[in-house]
Protein backbone atom coordinates (compact mmCIF):
# COMPACT_ATOMS: atom_id res chain seq x y z
CA UNK A 1 0.00 0.00 0.00
CA UNK A 2 1.30 3.12 -0.82
CA UNK A 3 1.70 6.70 1.26
CA UNK A 4 -1.58 7.96 -0.98
CA UNK A 5 -3.35 4.96 -0.73
CA UNK A 6 -2.79 5.25 3.19
CA UNK A 7 -4.16 8.64 3.74
CA UNK A 8 -6.87 8.16 1.75
CA UNK A 9 -8.24 5.06 3.75
CA UNK A 10 -7.12 7.58 7.04
CA UNK A 11 -9.23 10.40 5.56
CA UNK A 12 -12.20 7.67 5.19
CA UNK A 13 -11.63 6.28 8.26
CA UNK A 14 -11.84 9.90 10.36
CA UNK A 15 -14.92 10.79 8.21
CA UNK A 16 -16.84 7.42 9.25
CA UNK A 17 -15.39 8.14 13.32
CA UNK A 18 -17.23 11.63 12.87
CA UNK A 19 -20.09 10.23 11.55
CA UNK A 20 -20.81 7.37 14.48
CA UNK A 21 -19.77 9.97 17.39
CA UNK A 22 -21.56 12.90 16.01
CA UNK A 23 -24.69 11.01 14.56
CA UNK A 24 -25.07 7.21 14.96
CA UNK A 25 -23.95 6.89 18.99
CA UNK A 26 -25.71 9.55 20.38
CA UNK A 27 -28.86 8.39 18.67
CA UNK A 28 -28.18 4.93 19.88
CA UNK A 29 -27.58 6.07 23.56
CA UNK A 30 -30.84 8.01 23.31
CA UNK A 31 -33.61 4.95 21.79
CA UNK A 32 -31.94 2.33 23.43
CA UNK A 33 -30.86 3.89 26.91
CA UNK A 34 -32.38 5.03 30.20
CA UNK A 35 -35.08 7.36 30.24
CA UNK A 36 -33.27 11.20 30.96
CA UNK A 37 -36.01 11.67 33.85
CA UNK A 38 -36.21 8.04 35.21
CA UNK A 39 -33.08 6.47 35.09
CA UNK A 40 -34.20 2.89 36.05
CA UNK A 41 -37.14 3.32 33.53
CA UNK A 42 -35.79 2.07 29.99
CA UNK A 43 -36.66 5.59 27.46
CA UNK A 44 -37.69 2.86 24.24
CA UNK A 45 -40.14 0.47 25.35
CA UNK A 46 -42.18 -1.73 22.39
CA UNK A 47 -45.66 -1.72 24.83
CA UNK A 48 -45.51 2.09 24.46
CA UNK A 49 -45.09 2.00 21.19
CA UNK A 50 -48.30 -0.53 21.06
CA UNK A 51 -50.60 1.85 23.12
CA UNK A 52 -49.43 4.88 21.32
CA UNK A 53 -50.68 3.61 18.16
CA UNK A 54 -53.76 2.34 19.81
CA UNK A 55 -54.75 6.31 20.28
CA UNK A 56 -56.83 7.22 17.59
CA UNK A 57 -55.48 10.46 18.23
CA UNK A 58 -51.76 9.92 17.68
CA UNK A 59 -53.10 7.57 14.31
CA UNK A 60 -54.88 11.08 13.45
CA UNK A 61 -51.50 12.37 13.55
CA UNK A 62 -49.48 10.10 11.61
CA UNK A 63 -52.54 10.02 8.81
CA UNK A 64 -52.17 13.97 8.30
CA UNK A 65 -48.69 13.81 8.17
CA UNK A 66 -48.84 11.41 5.51
CA UNK A 67 -51.68 12.99 3.71
CA UNK A 68 -50.17 16.70 3.59
CA UNK A 69 -46.45 15.35 3.05
CA UNK A 70 -48.52 13.79 -0.46
CA UNK A 71 -50.19 16.49 -1.41
CA UNK A 72 -47.47 18.95 -0.80
CA UNK A 73 -45.11 16.58 -2.48
CA UNK A 74 -47.64 16.76 -5.60
CA UNK A 75 -48.30 20.12 -6.16
CA UNK A 76 -44.61 20.99 -5.69
CA UNK A 77 -43.82 18.60 -8.51
CA UNK A 78 -46.68 19.91 -10.94
CA UNK A 79 -45.56 23.48 -10.25
CA UNK A 80 -42.16 22.67 -10.73
CA UNK A 81 -42.45 20.74 -13.95
CA UNK A 82 -43.13 23.62 -16.04
CA UNK A 83 -40.22 25.92 -14.78
CA UNK A 84 -38.10 23.00 -15.86
CA UNK A 85 -38.81 22.87 -19.00
CA UNK A 86 -39.27 26.76 -19.24
CA UNK A 87 -35.15 26.99 -17.67
CA UNK A 88 -34.17 24.21 -20.21
CA UNK A 89 -35.39 25.15 -23.61
CA UNK A 90 -35.03 28.99 -23.16
CA UNK A 91 -33.14 31.60 -22.62
CA UNK A 92 -34.67 35.44 -21.36
CA UNK A 93 -32.39 38.81 -19.98
CA UNK A 94 -32.43 38.29 -16.16
CA UNK A 95 -32.14 34.06 -15.80
CA UNK A 96 -29.54 34.10 -13.85
CA UNK A 97 -30.93 36.72 -11.24
CA UNK A 98 -34.23 34.57 -11.50
CA UNK A 99 -32.38 31.24 -11.00
CA UNK A 100 -30.70 32.61 -8.17
CA UNK A 101 -33.71 34.21 -6.46
CA UNK A 102 -36.04 30.97 -7.12
CA UNK A 103 -33.99 28.81 -5.15
CA UNK A 104 -34.91 31.34 -2.00
CA UNK A 105 -37.88 29.35 -1.15
CA UNK A 106 -35.74 26.12 -0.38
CA UNK A 107 -32.50 27.71 1.15
CA UNK A 108 -34.43 29.99 3.38
CA UNK A 109 -34.96 29.29 7.19
CA UNK A 110 -38.56 27.60 7.20
CA UNK A 111 -39.78 30.29 9.76
CA UNK A 112 -38.78 33.16 7.32
CA UNK A 113 -41.03 31.53 5.14
CA UNK A 114 -44.09 31.32 7.53
CA UNK A 115 -43.62 35.15 8.05
CA UNK A 116 -43.70 35.75 4.45
CA UNK A 117 -46.65 33.81 4.11
CA UNK A 118 -48.34 35.58 7.02
CA UNK A 119 -47.49 39.22 5.65
CA UNK A 120 -48.37 38.13 2.01
CA UNK A 121 -51.43 35.80 2.21
CA UNK A 122 -52.55 36.41 5.70
CA UNK A 123 -55.80 38.12 7.01
CA UNK A 124 -54.23 41.23 7.11
CA UNK A 125 -51.79 40.34 4.42
CA UNK A 126 -50.78 42.87 1.14
CA UNK A 127 -52.19 40.91 -0.83
CA UNK A 128 -56.33 41.10 0.74
CA UNK A 129 -55.39 44.64 1.69
CA UNK A 130 -55.06 45.38 -1.98
CA UNK A 131 -58.03 43.91 -2.98
CA UNK A 132 -60.27 45.44 0.05
CA UNK A 133 -58.94 48.78 -0.96
CA UNK A 134 -59.54 47.89 -4.82
CA UNK A 135 -63.15 46.43 -4.62
CA UNK A 136 -63.87 48.59 -1.52
CA UNK A 137 -64.37 45.16 0.34
CA UNK A 138 -65.44 45.00 4.41
CA UNK A 139 -64.34 41.48 4.73
CA UNK A 140 -60.79 40.27 3.18
CA UNK A 141 -61.49 37.82 0.45
CA UNK A 142 -59.14 34.88 0.93
CA UNK A 143 -58.85 33.93 4.76
CA UNK A 144 -57.12 30.03 4.13
CA UNK A 145 -53.62 31.36 5.89
CA UNK A 146 -54.03 29.17 8.95
CA UNK A 147 -55.70 26.16 7.32
CA UNK A 148 -55.06 22.81 5.52
CA UNK A 149 -54.78 24.74 1.84
CA UNK A 150 -51.98 27.23 3.84
CA UNK A 151 -49.82 24.74 4.62
CA UNK A 152 -49.83 22.94 0.84
CA UNK A 153 -48.89 26.65 -0.48
CA UNK A 154 -46.00 27.13 2.11
CA UNK A 155 -45.10 23.29 1.41
CA UNK A 156 -45.11 24.60 -2.40
CA UNK A 157 -43.46 28.20 -1.91
CA UNK A 158 -41.13 26.42 0.00
CA UNK A 159 -40.45 23.22 -2.20
CA UNK A 160 -40.97 23.68 -5.79
CA UNK A 161 -37.57 24.76 -6.57
CA UNK A 162 -36.26 21.62 -5.71
CA UNK A 163 -38.94 19.89 -8.34
CA UNK A 164 -37.77 22.62 -10.76
CA UNK A 165 -33.93 21.68 -10.32
CA UNK A 166 -34.26 18.27 -10.33
CA UNK A 167 -36.38 17.62 -13.03
CA UNK A 168 -34.70 20.73 -15.13
CA UNK A 169 -30.87 19.06 -15.09
CA UNK A 170 -32.32 15.82 -16.31
CA UNK A 171 -34.48 17.42 -19.04
CA UNK A 172 -32.21 19.78 -20.28
CA UNK A 173 -29.80 17.39 -21.15
CA UNK A 174 -31.88 14.46 -22.98
CA UNK A 175 -31.03 14.07 -26.72
CA UNK A 176 -33.18 15.25 -29.04
CA UNK A 177 -33.25 12.25 -31.04
CA UNK A 178 -36.26 10.89 -28.64
CA UNK A 179 -38.52 13.70 -30.06
CA UNK A 180 -37.84 13.91 -33.37
CA UNK A 181 -38.69 10.22 -34.17
CA UNK A 182 -41.44 10.63 -32.69
CA UNK A 183 -42.71 13.44 -34.72
CA UNK A 184 -41.57 11.77 -37.65
CA UNK A 185 -44.16 9.32 -36.53
CA UNK A 186 -46.85 11.83 -36.68
CA UNK A 187 -47.17 12.46 -32.77
CA UNK A 188 -47.71 16.71 -31.86
CA UNK A 189 -45.88 18.27 -29.01
CA UNK A 190 -48.29 17.03 -26.45
CA UNK A 191 -47.99 13.34 -27.12
CA UNK A 192 -44.17 13.88 -27.31
CA UNK A 193 -44.20 14.98 -23.94
CA UNK A 194 -46.82 12.42 -22.43
CA UNK A 195 -45.16 9.33 -24.45
CA UNK A 196 -41.46 10.17 -24.90
CA UNK A 197 -40.83 12.65 -22.44
CA UNK A 198 -42.30 11.88 -19.26
CA UNK A 199 -41.50 8.51 -19.18
CA UNK A 200 -37.68 9.51 -19.97
CA UNK A 201 -38.10 11.96 -16.66
CA UNK A 202 -39.63 9.56 -14.41
CA UNK A 203 -36.40 9.05 -12.50
CA UNK A 204 -35.99 12.35 -11.69
CA UNK A 205 -39.70 13.25 -10.99
CA UNK A 206 -39.85 10.22 -8.69
CA UNK A 207 -36.67 11.73 -6.71
CA UNK A 208 -37.43 14.95 -6.24
CA UNK A 209 -41.55 13.75 -5.03
CA UNK A 210 -39.57 11.51 -2.69
CA UNK A 211 -37.39 14.16 -1.46
CA UNK A 212 -40.40 16.97 -0.89
CA UNK A 213 -42.19 14.02 0.82
CA UNK A 214 -39.87 13.45 2.81
CA UNK A 215 -39.35 17.52 3.87
CA UNK A 216 -43.00 18.18 3.89
CA UNK A 217 -43.66 15.01 6.53
CA UNK A 218 -41.36 15.96 9.12
CA UNK A 219 -42.45 20.00 8.70
CA UNK A 220 -42.36 21.61 11.91
CA UNK A 221 -42.42 25.43 11.47
CA UNK A 222 -44.67 25.79 8.72
CA UNK A 223 -47.26 23.15 10.63
CA UNK A 224 -46.30 25.00 14.47
CA UNK A 225 -47.31 28.24 12.86
CA UNK A 226 -50.22 27.36 10.14
CA UNK A 227 -51.97 24.54 11.82
CA UNK A 228 -53.91 26.16 14.29
CA UNK A 229 -52.69 24.39 17.13
CA UNK A 230 -53.94 21.10 17.65
CA UNK A 231 -56.46 20.96 14.49
CA UNK A 232 -53.01 20.48 12.26
CA UNK A 233 -50.77 18.78 13.88
CA UNK A 234 -47.82 16.02 12.40
CA UNK A 235 -45.57 13.81 13.75
CA UNK A 236 -42.70 16.61 14.13
CA UNK A 237 -45.03 18.87 15.54
CA UNK A 238 -46.01 16.04 18.36
CA UNK A 239 -42.44 15.03 19.11
CA UNK A 240 -41.97 18.85 19.36
CA UNK A 241 -44.49 18.80 22.06
CA UNK A 242 -43.82 15.87 24.11
CA UNK A 243 -40.56 16.53 24.55
CA UNK A 244 -40.02 20.35 25.01
CA UNK A 245 -43.56 21.22 26.34
CA UNK A 246 -44.57 18.32 28.13
CA UNK A 247 -41.71 16.78 28.94
CA UNK A 248 -42.20 13.15 27.55
CA UNK A 249 -39.67 12.00 26.19
CA UNK A 250 -40.63 8.74 26.18
CA UNK A 251 -43.38 9.24 24.27
CA UNK A 252 -41.63 11.71 22.05
CA UNK A 253 -38.72 8.68 21.45
CA UNK A 254 -41.88 6.67 20.28
CA UNK A 255 -42.80 8.77 17.76
CA UNK A 256 -39.68 9.60 16.63
CA UNK A 257 -38.67 5.92 15.92
CA UNK A 258 -42.15 5.29 13.88
CA UNK A 259 -41.19 8.51 11.87
CA UNK A 260 -37.46 7.32 11.52
CA UNK A 261 -38.63 4.11 10.12
CA UNK A 262 -41.29 5.04 8.06
CA UNK A 263 -38.88 7.80 5.60
CA UNK A 264 -36.15 5.67 5.56
CA UNK A 265 -38.92 3.44 3.51
CA UNK A 266 -39.44 6.37 1.16
CA UNK A 267 -35.27 7.24 1.32
CA UNK A 268 -34.33 4.00 0.07
CA UNK A 269 -36.33 4.92 -3.08
CA UNK A 270 -34.12 7.25 -3.71
CA UNK A 271 -31.31 5.10 -4.89
CA UNK A 272 -33.02 4.35 -7.74
CA UNK A 273 -31.79 7.65 -9.75
CA UNK A 274 -31.69 8.38 -13.21
CA UNK A 275 -31.46 5.44 -15.90
CA UNK A 276 -27.41 6.55 -17.08
CA UNK A 277 -28.65 4.67 -20.70
CA UNK A 278 -31.04 7.68 -21.79
CA UNK A 279 -28.95 9.51 -24.66
CA UNK A 280 -27.91 12.88 -23.70
CA UNK A 281 -26.58 15.96 -25.46
CA UNK A 282 -26.38 19.67 -25.07
CA UNK A 283 -29.19 21.76 -25.91
CA UNK A 284 -29.07 25.10 -27.59
CA UNK A 285 -31.73 26.92 -26.14
CA UNK A 286 -33.66 29.52 -27.83
CA UNK A 287 -34.43 33.24 -26.45
CA UNK A 288 -37.87 33.54 -25.02
CA UNK A 289 -38.95 36.59 -26.17
CA UNK A 290 -37.52 36.56 -29.46
CA UNK A 291 -40.08 33.52 -29.99
CA UNK A 292 -42.67 35.26 -28.37
CA UNK A 293 -42.31 37.71 -31.29
CA UNK A 294 -42.37 35.10 -34.37
CA UNK A 295 -45.64 34.11 -32.49
CA UNK A 296 -45.13 30.84 -30.41
CA UNK A 297 -47.71 29.95 -28.17
CA UNK A 298 -45.25 27.63 -25.64
CA UNK A 299 -43.13 30.79 -25.37
CA UNK A 300 -45.74 33.14 -25.04
CA UNK A 301 -47.40 30.27 -21.28
CA UNK A 302 -43.46 30.26 -20.57
CA UNK A 303 -43.51 34.31 -19.89
CA UNK A 304 -47.21 34.18 -17.91
CA UNK A 305 -45.31 31.18 -15.94
CA UNK A 306 -42.16 33.22 -14.97
CA UNK A 307 -44.64 36.21 -14.32
CA UNK A 308 -46.80 33.84 -11.62
CA UNK A 309 -43.51 32.61 -10.18
CA UNK A 310 -42.38 36.34 -9.70
CA UNK A 311 -45.72 36.69 -8.14
CA UNK A 312 -45.83 33.67 -5.88
CA UNK A 313 -42.18 33.23 -5.18
CA UNK A 314 -41.07 36.61 -4.66
CA UNK A 315 -44.34 38.40 -3.26
CA UNK A 316 -44.29 36.65 0.12
CA UNK A 317 -40.23 38.17 0.24
CA UNK A 318 -40.86 41.31 -0.90
CA UNK A 319 -43.75 41.52 1.82
CA UNK A 320 -41.05 41.17 4.55
CA UNK A 321 -38.81 43.72 2.97
CA UNK A 322 -41.57 45.97 3.19
CA UNK A 323 -43.20 45.24 6.42
CA UNK A 324 -39.87 45.82 7.42
CA UNK A 325 -39.30 49.07 6.10
CA UNK A 326 -43.14 50.37 8.04
CA UNK A 327 -44.58 51.44 11.36
CA UNK A 328 -48.02 51.56 12.57
CA UNK A 329 -48.75 54.89 13.86
CA UNK A 330 -51.68 57.42 14.39
CA UNK A 331 -54.22 54.51 12.88
CA UNK A 332 -51.77 54.43 9.41
CA UNK A 333 -48.45 53.13 8.37
CA UNK A 334 -45.37 55.43 7.95
CA UNK A 335 -42.40 54.61 6.13
CA UNK A 336 -39.31 54.09 8.98
CA UNK A 337 -35.76 52.80 9.43
CA UNK A 338 -36.77 51.89 13.28
CA UNK A 339 -36.16 48.49 13.49
CA UNK A 340 -32.81 48.61 11.49
CA UNK A 341 -31.80 51.50 14.00
CA UNK A 342 -32.94 49.14 16.71
CA UNK A 343 -31.27 45.97 15.23
CA UNK A 344 -27.46 47.70 14.82
CA UNK A 345 -27.70 50.01 17.65
CA UNK A 346 -25.29 48.39 20.70
CA UNK A 347 -27.52 48.32 23.72
CA UNK A 348 -27.92 45.86 26.97
CA UNK A 349 -31.25 44.78 25.43
CA UNK A 350 -30.11 44.69 21.93
CA UNK A 351 -29.55 40.70 21.23
CA UNK A 352 -29.30 40.87 17.48
CA UNK A 353 -25.59 41.39 16.88
CA UNK A 354 -25.07 38.44 18.84
CA UNK A 355 -27.30 36.33 17.01
CA UNK A 356 -25.74 37.29 13.49
CA UNK A 357 -22.09 36.75 14.61
CA UNK A 358 -23.17 32.96 15.93
CA UNK A 359 -25.31 32.08 12.94
CA UNK A 360 -22.14 33.37 10.70
CA UNK A 361 -19.71 31.42 12.61
CA UNK A 362 -21.95 28.49 13.29
CA UNK A 363 -22.62 28.08 9.38
CA UNK A 364 -19.23 28.49 8.04
CA UNK A 365 -17.93 26.49 10.65
CA UNK A 366 -20.81 23.81 9.65
CA UNK A 367 -20.49 24.43 5.95
CA UNK A 368 -17.32 23.30 6.68
CA UNK A 369 -17.31 20.24 8.25
CA UNK A 370 -20.68 19.16 6.25
CA UNK A 371 -18.03 19.72 3.61
CA UNK A 372 -15.32 17.25 4.60
CA UNK A 373 -17.84 14.87 5.75
CA UNK A 374 -19.87 15.12 2.40
CA UNK A 375 -16.68 15.00 0.06
CA UNK A 376 -14.99 11.99 2.40
CA UNK A 377 -18.62 9.83 1.76
CA UNK A 378 -19.57 10.92 -1.39
CA UNK A 379 -15.43 9.51 -2.69
CA UNK A 380 -16.46 6.93 -0.64
CA UNK A 381 -19.71 5.76 -2.22
CA UNK A 382 -18.49 6.85 -5.26
CA UNK A 383 -15.35 3.86 -5.43
CA UNK A 384 -17.91 1.03 -4.49
CA UNK A 385 -20.64 -0.75 -6.18
CA UNK A 386 -23.61 -2.88 -5.93
CA UNK A 387 -25.02 -3.33 -2.31
CA UNK A 388 -21.97 -2.14 -0.62
CA UNK A 389 -22.54 1.39 -2.38
CA UNK A 390 -26.21 0.96 -1.33
CA UNK A 391 -25.28 0.60 2.57
CA UNK A 392 -22.60 3.57 2.21
CA UNK A 393 -25.54 5.76 1.05
CA UNK A 394 -28.04 4.59 3.62
CA UNK A 395 -25.25 4.90 6.00
CA UNK A 396 -24.80 8.94 4.78
CA UNK A 397 -28.73 9.90 3.81
CA UNK A 398 -29.88 8.55 7.41
CA UNK A 399 -29.90 11.72 8.95
CA UNK A 400 -32.30 13.15 6.52
CA UNK A 401 -34.98 10.70 7.54
CA UNK A 402 -34.78 11.83 11.40
CA UNK A 403 -36.51 14.11 13.43
CA UNK A 404 -34.43 16.95 14.09
CA UNK A 405 -35.70 17.81 17.14
CA UNK A 406 -35.13 14.18 18.59
CA UNK A 407 -31.51 14.53 17.23
CA UNK A 408 -31.19 17.96 19.50
CA UNK A 409 -32.74 16.13 22.04
CA UNK A 410 -30.04 13.09 21.76
CA UNK A 411 -27.19 14.95 21.13
CA UNK A 412 -28.01 16.75 24.53
CA UNK A 413 -28.40 13.69 26.47
CA UNK A 414 -25.50 12.23 25.41
CA UNK A 415 -23.04 15.20 25.59
CA UNK A 416 -24.51 16.35 28.66
CA UNK A 417 -22.47 17.24 31.05
CA UNK A 418 -18.01 17.34 31.31
CA UNK A 419 -18.45 16.90 27.77
CA UNK A 420 -20.81 19.79 27.27
CA UNK A 421 -19.08 21.99 29.47
CA UNK A 422 -15.97 20.97 27.36
CA UNK A 423 -16.95 21.45 23.93
CA UNK A 424 -19.51 24.36 24.70
CA UNK A 425 -22.96 25.16 22.91
CA UNK A 426 -21.30 26.83 20.02
CA UNK A 427 -19.45 23.83 19.51
CA UNK A 428 -22.18 21.37 19.46
CA UNK A 429 -24.45 23.18 17.10
CA UNK A 430 -21.66 23.53 14.22
CA UNK A 431 -21.31 19.79 14.75
CA UNK A 432 -25.32 18.91 15.19
CA UNK A 433 -25.51 21.42 11.71
CA UNK A 434 -23.26 19.90 9.95
CA UNK A 435 -24.47 16.27 10.75
CA UNK A 436 -27.82 17.60 9.42
CA UNK A 437 -26.65 19.08 6.43
CA UNK A 438 -24.43 16.70 4.89
CA UNK A 439 -26.80 14.39 3.48
CA UNK A 440 -28.50 17.23 0.97
CA UNK A 441 -24.36 18.35 0.36
CA UNK A 442 -23.73 14.41 -0.98
CA UNK A 443 -27.00 14.97 -3.31
CA UNK A 444 -25.23 17.96 -4.71
CA UNK A 445 -22.14 16.80 -5.27
CA UNK A 446 -22.53 13.06 -5.57
CA UNK A 447 -24.09 12.84 -9.27
CA UNK A 448 -21.52 15.28 -11.05
CA UNK A 449 -18.44 13.08 -9.05
CA UNK A 450 -20.60 9.70 -10.61
CA UNK A 451 -20.16 11.71 -14.60
CA UNK A 452 -16.45 11.57 -13.99
CA UNK A 453 -14.81 9.81 -16.94
CA UNK A 454 -13.53 6.35 -15.59
CA UNK A 455 -10.64 6.45 -18.52
CA UNK A 456 -9.16 9.48 -16.38
CA UNK A 457 -8.66 7.78 -13.50
CA UNK A 458 -6.78 4.97 -15.92
CA UNK A 459 -4.90 7.61 -17.51
CA UNK A 460 -3.38 9.48 -14.61
CA UNK A 461 -2.36 6.23 -13.49
CA UNK A 462 -0.44 5.57 -16.41
CA UNK A 463 1.13 9.00 -16.12
CA UNK A 464 2.76 8.02 -13.25
CA UNK A 465 0.28 10.36 -10.67
CA UNK A 466 -0.64 8.79 -7.32
CA UNK A 467 -4.39 9.14 -5.75
CA UNK A 468 -4.07 12.19 -3.98
CA UNK A 469 -2.41 14.25 -6.83
CA UNK A 470 -5.54 12.76 -9.28
CA UNK A 471 -7.92 14.24 -6.43
CA UNK A 472 -6.23 17.60 -6.10
CA UNK A 473 -5.09 17.98 -9.84
CA UNK A 474 -8.72 16.32 -11.90
CA UNK A 475 -11.21 15.61 -9.79
CA UNK A 476 -11.02 18.80 -7.69
CA UNK A 477 -11.22 20.94 -10.95
CA UNK A 478 -13.84 19.27 -12.25
CA UNK A 479 -16.43 19.27 -9.00
CA UNK A 480 -15.22 23.03 -8.46
CA UNK A 481 -18.86 24.48 -8.81
CA UNK A 482 -20.50 21.34 -7.40
CA UNK A 483 -18.06 21.39 -4.25
CA UNK A 484 -18.92 25.36 -4.10
CA UNK A 485 -22.61 24.98 -4.74
CA UNK A 486 -22.92 21.83 -1.63
CA UNK A 487 -20.89 24.45 0.28
CA UNK A 488 -23.44 27.02 0.08
CA UNK A 489 -26.19 24.83 0.98
CA UNK A 490 -24.81 23.78 4.05
CA UNK A 491 -24.22 26.71 4.83
CA UNK A 492 -27.50 28.63 4.23
CA UNK A 493 -29.21 25.52 5.86
CA UNK A 494 -27.32 26.13 8.58
CA UNK A 495 -27.97 29.46 8.87
CA UNK A 496 -31.96 28.99 8.98
CA UNK A 497 -32.07 25.31 10.87
CA UNK A 498 -34.35 26.09 13.55
CA UNK A 499 -35.37 22.59 15.23
CA UNK A 500 -32.09 21.40 17.02
CA UNK A 501 -31.47 24.53 18.16
CA UNK A 502 -34.62 25.01 19.49
CA UNK A 503 -33.97 21.92 21.82
CA UNK A 504 -30.24 22.45 22.55
CA UNK A 505 -29.59 26.19 22.92
CA UNK A 506 -30.24 28.50 25.87
CA UNK A 507 -30.50 31.79 26.14
CA UNK A 508 -26.83 32.47 26.12
CA UNK A 509 -26.72 31.56 22.77
CA UNK A 510 -28.67 33.26 20.11
CA UNK A 511 -29.18 32.67 16.78
CA UNK A 512 -31.39 34.93 13.57
CA UNK A 513 -33.52 32.22 13.24
CA UNK A 514 -34.28 32.21 17.01
CA UNK A 515 -34.70 36.05 17.01
CA UNK A 516 -37.32 35.98 14.31
CA UNK A 517 -38.94 32.78 16.08
CA UNK A 518 -39.23 34.91 19.63
CA UNK A 519 -39.56 38.21 18.20
CA UNK A 520 -43.22 36.18 16.22
CA UNK A 521 -44.02 34.75 19.17
CA UNK A 522 -43.95 38.23 20.47
CA UNK A 523 -45.93 39.57 17.59
CA UNK A 524 -43.36 41.77 16.70
CA UNK A 525 -43.54 41.09 13.30
CA UNK A 526 -41.68 44.21 11.64
CA UNK A 527 -38.89 43.13 13.94
CA UNK A 528 -38.94 40.04 12.88
CA UNK A 529 -38.86 41.54 9.12
CA UNK A 530 -36.03 43.37 9.44
CA UNK A 531 -34.04 40.61 11.06
CA UNK A 532 -35.19 38.55 8.25
CA UNK A 533 -34.09 41.11 5.51
CA UNK A 534 -30.49 40.94 6.76
CA UNK A 535 -30.78 36.70 6.90
CA UNK A 536 -32.09 37.18 2.76
CA UNK A 537 -29.09 40.08 2.26
CA UNK A 538 -26.39 37.22 3.69
CA UNK A 539 -28.15 34.45 1.75
CA UNK A 540 -28.36 36.09 -1.69
CA UNK A 541 -24.64 37.64 -1.32
CA UNK A 542 -23.23 34.28 -0.46
CA UNK A 543 -25.37 32.92 -3.89
CA UNK A 544 -24.29 35.15 -5.57
CA UNK A 545 -20.53 35.20 -5.09
CA UNK A 546 -20.60 30.99 -5.48
CA UNK A 547 -22.07 31.59 -9.01
CA UNK A 548 -19.42 34.57 -9.79
CA UNK A 549 -17.09 32.04 -8.31
CA UNK A 550 -18.33 29.13 -10.47
CA UNK A 551 -19.65 30.81 -13.95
Amino acid sequence: MDKSSGQLKLVFGLVILLLILGFYLPLLHFFFGSNPFHPEEPLFEWSYLIQFLSDPWNLRVIWFSFYQAFWSAILAVLFGLPGAWILSRFDFPGKRIFRILSYLPFILPSILVVLGMILFFGNNGFVNQFLQWTFALEEPPFQFLYSLKGILIAHVFYNFPIATKTIGDQWERLSTKYSQAALLLGANLWKVFIRVHLPLLLPSIFSSFVLIFLLCMNSFAIILVLGSGVRFTNMEVLIYQLARVELDIQGAACVAFLQLFLSMGFLFSLFRGVDKTIAQEIIAKKPLFAEIKKGSGSALLSLVWLTLVVIFAFGPLLSIVADSLRKFENNQWVFTLQWYAKLFTSGEGNTFLNSLWNSFKIGLSSALLSSFLGLGMAVMIHQTKGWRRKSWEVVALFPIGLSTVIFGVAWYTFFQGKVLDILGLTVILITIHAVLTFPYWIRVVLPSLDSVPPQWLMASQSLGKTPTQYFFQILIPWLRRALLIGFFFSFSLSLGELNSTMMVADETLRTLPLEIYRAIAGYRFSYASAVGVVLLLVTVITFSVVEEIVE
